[in-house]
């Protein structure tokens, strides 16, 4: 059914970007997320805002283009994440690391060893990208001083993507040999 609706879809030209068709709903890719495992209704779309900046594409990517397998690592943010499973998860050979934070976009901004690492990951050329733990939420680092404490040491606003939407953006963007 599901093969079959997104074929439909595509027949009659309602597809515009990246979408996902499941039990009868044709949805945004890049807001949907599963929610259930235990029914048919099983993924949705969270209403997230669209405002996370264009990737720069001066090289066009195709499905085509050779891909090159990429790492990248999540952390959500949690009271007392430390430092040190930051500086481990950056050590461990990943290109990227997707931070789940808070709300808008704060975290540990006011403890300056996890803001020195933060530094330090992305100093050493590691892409740091920061979504909210919100089903709702996206992030927008200037709200709080601690969301920008945290672009200031190199997040980049992922906006309201999902944590699936993130990851596979910045696999294909890594994969592609973009940074």
């Amino acid at each position: 059914d599901n093969l079959f609706g997104a074929m439909r879809a595509l027949q009659e030209h309602r597809v515009e970007g990246v979408r996902l068709f499941f039990n009868g709903a044709l949805l945004h890719g890049a807001r949907v997320s599963k929610l259930r495992s235990d029914d048919f209704d099983a993924f949705a779309e969270a209403p997230r805002k669209r405002q996370g900046p264009r990737a720069d594409r001066r090289r066009p990517m195709s499905y085509r283009s050779a891909w090159q397998p990429r790492g990248v690592a999540v952390l959500p943010l949690y009271p007392g994440v430390a430092a040190a499973q930051l500086t481990a998860l950056a050590d461990s050979g990943v290109q990227a690391l997707l931070l789940e934070c808070y709300g808008s976009g704060t975290g540990p901004a006011d403890d300056p060893a996890f803001v020195a690492a933060l530094r330090e990951a992305h100093g050493r050329g590691l892409v740091l990208g920061a979504i909210s733990q919100c089903p709702g939420g996206h992030v927008e680092f200037g709200v709080y001083a601690a969301g920008s404490g945290l672009r200031d040491a190199g997040l980049v606003s992922g906006g309201g993507m999902t944590r699936e939407a993130a990851l596979g953006k910045l696999f294909a963007l890594l994969a592609a040999g973009l940074d």
